[in-house]
């Protein structure tokens, strides 16, 4: 990542800010808007803003996603322990952010636990992100970063962050500690299935587990379901009972129906159509009960219509992928649908 460090040397004809700039030519991320928040920052030398930390909410939760490396202020290339900083603009910006969310649930995503070694929660225990230093024996917060508070992690915790997630070590491992869950996420191209596995899992604590695949994460008002999605080549589907799409490892957060979005009394077979939709969005399948109302929401999680009929006007929206939620007695179910003009 780019080096505030850095930043000043001989602009913009230095590594940080053209790292800058084709980072964010490669990989836009958001700008702050009436939507996102992020770095209101705004850089010389044709960056701008410099997109590298944001956060929005959708639907019931928070997303944070933080940069953990370009405010490190060390000059050399091998920064270590305290080093490591979200700087103040950024941390007041977390800070700010989770105090004044509203959201039922937050979570927080960046590459890892400080920039820096292998694990999690050991990782989160330690200085910036949880204040003591490498022995454990001793609290210096308050010294090497006066007047900020509190810790990362301290700051996870009275705000009630469900789940930070991070990559870094290519590795599935579930942790918690003080009631949030650290998920390091799994590599999705390893054919071996196994080189995080063998490379970094001692790094963590717990429920360490081999192979490729992504984690699915379902958010209801009800609770949180993660579960670890694995992915195999055909090749090696022929072997050891390996199921491609199969479920390796499943938790929890909240209190989930034993059927998710769906109650067990109710027909998986819902449909929405036509879709894509025109004029009319109209709902079919046995429903036991009758409808008891019609949302619909566009990705941003906003939501646009609402009625108690068994079908919805969209005349005068804009063409683009829309959610329809579908609510009867207690059940409900989402559905995803496309809006042609």
């Amino acid at each position: 990542g780019e080096n505030d460090y850095y930043l000043g040397f001989t602009p913009p004809n230095n590594l940080a800010i053209q790292g800058t700039l084709w980072r964010k030519y490669y990989y836009p991320n958001p700008s702050p808007n009436a939507f996102y928040s992020g770095n209101t920052e705004f850089e010389p030398y044709g960056v701008g803003y410099p997109e590298n930390y944001y956060a929005w909410e959708w639907g019931d939760a928070l997303f944070v996603v933080l940069d953990v490396y370009r405010n490190e202020n060390d000059s050399s290339d091998k920064p270590k322990n305290w080093d490591w900083s979200l700087g103040l603009p950024q941390y007041t910006w977390l800070k700010n952010t989770l105090e004044f969310s509203s959201s039922k649930y937050k979570f927080v995503f960046a590459h890892h636990v400080r920039g820096q070694g292998r694990g999690g929660i050991t990782n989160a225990r330690l200085f910036e992100w949880g204040g003591y230093e490498q022995n454990g024996s001793s609290y210096t917060f308050d010294q090497k970063r006066p007047g900020w508070g509190k810790p990362i992690h301290q700051l996870f915790k009275d705000n009630g962050v469900n789940i930070f997630f991070q990559g870094h070590d290519h590795v599935f491992a579930h942790e918690v500690m003080d009631g949030i869950t650290y998920q390091a996420l799994p590599m999705p191209s390893d054919t071996s299935y196994m080189i995080g596995k063998l490379a970094n899992a001692d790094a963590y604590t717990s429920d360490t587990l081999d192979g490729s695949g992504h984690i699915r994460v379902e958010v209801n008002s009800d609770c949180i379901q993660v579960d670890y999605i694995k992915a195999f080549l055909p090749k090696d589907t022929l072997i050891n009972g390996n199921k491609n799409g199969s479920i390796a490892f499943s938790y929890q957060i909240g209190n989930c129906k034993p059927s998710g979005f769906i109650d067990e009394n109710q027909p998986e077979d819902l449909q929405v159509y036509p879709n894509p939709a025109y004029d009319k969005i109209y709902v079919k399948g046995n429903i036991k009960n009758e409808i008891k109302s019609l949302e619909l929401f566009d990705f941003n999680g906003r939501k646009i219509l609402q009625t108690e009929d068994d079908y919805l006007n969209i005349n005068g929206l804009s063409e683009g992928f829309y959610l329809v939620k579908i609510t009867s007695g207690s059940f409900f179910q989402f559905k995803k649908i496309i809006v042609r003009k």
